[in-house]
């Protein structure tokens, strides 16, 4: 039997002999707790809503979520993500702290606190201080300023798109203005007046392949440009991810898809029902294929990282891109292979007409559409983004939210009782003297088969008896 072991009847003993000791304790600490309640500072909470709006409309006009993040349609939580860290960002904090008479930047976002609400598009801003109208007012500054900068950020974003186009629509114009001289010079030159029908066909399908071309030559650029500007920042994970089975059946798929709309291209108008139907499934397909990416890129990259996931989605859109608009100009190269040798069969006469036609053609249409981007950025530009809204204003705390008085008193209250205890079963633990036969038996490991009275503690006997007998007696 361990020597160390302590009666459990003799334990209880001991307790209920230091009641008093363990309810001073016991009280003691109450009272402390109540002397921390009195000298401590009350902490108050505003609380504000802000709706992040998943970006729609005008797919020429993209959201700053979108366009900081190379095109790509990030999730929910990385767009809540990404407005969190604006709104603490230094370009946010620093003119409330100036105006609140300065301090620390770390000091200050510590007492800012933003949660996204589960399964919504909410993003719960808090700000706490040790008096309510002040934390309210801090909020609201909070609130001015980040809507602020998330007006300088978007107006800064559209100002570059729009002197990009501008530059555009320029040499657009320049190019449509020598096409058209062209044209009109060789119909003067060669006194050709009107086409025959089965030229304007001709004109209309090359028009249309050549357009393609172009617009696919920007895409692919675009891409490998966005997929360089990422692959170097992902180290192991780029090429863990880019042979993705699903990813590239869903590649294959719109692959497929986009070589048989370039083959209605060479029948069919954009109004007609079979081009219609071939798009549609062409938005479908790169809607899964989308969806399966930034799956994938959540789960392969670091759940805590949303950066990283971001880094991964864009890579893997990319290459998604690069194939799909690879094998697109492949088939447009053949279509357009299949019109010239139908061209080149014409006489020389019909031909310069039909290439200076198609020029005049394309770049009508893209300076069309670069136009009518160049004013949809305009109108970006003066307006004010919707995307992020207060829903409810910042609130006047009524009950301060630390320190919970009563959470204190019965924290208190529990560690003076432990205390208490402590005080009275540590120095019976510690203390090393017998008290019974059965104290006896534990430490010797002997059995007790008599015990012999002590008689000098039995004090003087009565005259006539002896000590032991008295003592035999009083027991």
């Amino acid at each position: 039997m361990n020597k160390s072991m302590i009666n459990v009847r003799g334990l209880l003993f001991q307790l209920r002999q230091g009641w008093k000791r363990i309810l001073g304790c016991v009280l003691a600490s109450c009272l402390l707790s109540l002397a921390y309640l009195a000298m401590a500072e009350p902490v108050y909470e505003s609380d504000a809503l802000l709706r992040i709006k998943q970006q729609q409309g005008n797919p020429s006009v993209t959201g700053l979520v979108e366009s900081l993040g190379g095109g790509t349609v990030p999730t929910r939580k990385e767009r809540m993500s990404t407005y969190a860290e604006i709104l603490r960002s230094r370009n946010v904090m620093e003119p409330v702290i100036e105006a609140n008479g300065g301090g620390s930047y770390e000091a200050f976002t510590g007492r800012v606190m933003t949660t996204p609400l589960k399964d919504t598009e909410i993003l719960k801003v808090t700000v706490s201080d040790t008096d309510p109208a002040r934390a309210q007012e801090l909020n609201k500054e909070i609130m001015d300023s980040f809507l602020s900068r998330l007006t300088v950020l978007s107006h800064e974003e559209k100002k570059v798109t729009k002197e990009f186009l501008e530059g555009r629509v320029t040499e657009a114009d320049t190019a449509l203005t020598e096409a058209e001289d062209k044209l009109q010079k060789y119909q003067l030159d060669q006194k050709f007046v009107s086409p025959e029908e089965h030229l304007k066909e001709l004109i209309s399908r090359l028009s249309s392949i050549k357009k393609e071309e172009e617009a696919n030559k920007v895409d692919l650029a675009a891409a490998q440009a966005g997929y360089q500007s990422v692959s170097g920042q992902l180290s192991s994970y780029g090429s863990a991810l880019a042979d993705n089975a699903t990813i590239r059946q869903y590649n294959t798929k719109l692959a497929d898809l986009e070589v048989e709309r370039i083959g209605y291209l060479e029948k069919y108008t954009a109004e007609h029902p079979k081009m219609v139907a071939i798009n549609e499934k062409i938005a479908e397909a790169r809607r899964a294929r989308d969806a399966e990416v930034s799956r994938v890129a959540s789960q392969a990259g670091p759940s805590e990282n949303s950066v990283q996931q971001s880094l991964l989605r864009d890579a893997l859109m990319n290459q998604a891109k690069i194939a799909v608009d690879n094998s697109k100009a492949a088939a447009l190269a053949a279509a357009n292979a299949s019109a010239e040798e139908e061209l080149s069969a014409m006489p020389a006469k019909e031909q310069g007409f039909v290439r200076a036609q198609r020029d005049v053609n394309v770049a009508q249409d893209i300076y069309t559409m670069l136009y009518k981007r160049l004013e949809d950025a305009k109108i970006a530009e003066v307006m004010v983004p919707n995307e992020v809204q207060l829903i409810d204003e910042p609130t006047l705390p009524e009950s301060p939210v630390r320190p919970h008085k009563r959470k204190v008193i019965m924290l208190f209250g529990v560690l003076g009782l432990l205390a208490g205890l402590l005080s009275v079963i540590v120095p019976l633990m510690l203390r090393r003297r017998i008290d019974s036969p059965a104290d006896v038996e534990a430490f010797l490991e002997m059995e007790v088969i008599g015990s012999v009275p002590d008689f000098d503690s039995l004090g003087q006997p009565e005259i006539g008896q002896p000590a032991w007998y008295k003592g035999l007696r009083r027991k």
